[in-house]
């Protein structure tokens, strides 16, 4: 009775080895689908968000064109000339001003589509400090 007492003991602990196995196995295949499920959700927002691009698009189609007319593309400046008709951008600030107030343009678009791409992945907005490269 002994020897069929230890073989059941031995097959008793032999099922229990590879159960822990299978659970370990398990746990870790769980962790993997987690991890998957995430890329795939992360996956599953990027191609649900491709509608959000088109502000993105229309912010930056709408920079290029102000950009490319130039002319009477930029704001009043306040300033009037002796006979009270307004000074254009040019004549307060020179063309470097009007090269100036183009590049804000451009970076003010740059910066949004930017803001909006990091979101879209889920990522932190690139940072833009140009103040160093203002003349005070």
């Amino acid at each position: 009775m002994s020897t069929e007492k230890e073989t059941l003991q031995a097959s008793h602990d032999a099922l229990v080895r590879n159960l822990e196995m299978a659970a370990k196995e398990r746990d870790a295949m769980a962790a993997k689908l987690k991890e998957l499920e995430g890329q795939a959700e992360r996956y599953k927002v990027l191609l649900s968000n491709s509608d959000h691009t088109q502000p993105m698009n229309s912010r930056m189609l709408a920079a290029l064109r102000r950009i490319e007319r130039w002319f009477g593309e930029f704001p009043p400046t306040g300033q009037q000339w002796d006979d009270g008709s307004p000074k254009s951008y040019f004549a307060c600030y020179g063309s470097n001003g009007e090269r100036d107030y183009m590049r804000s343009v451009a970076r003010d678009a740059i910066a949004a589509a930017e803001a909006q791409q990091a979101e879209l992945e889920g990522q932190e907005p690139v940072a833009r400090d140009f103040s160093k490269y203002w003349r005070m």
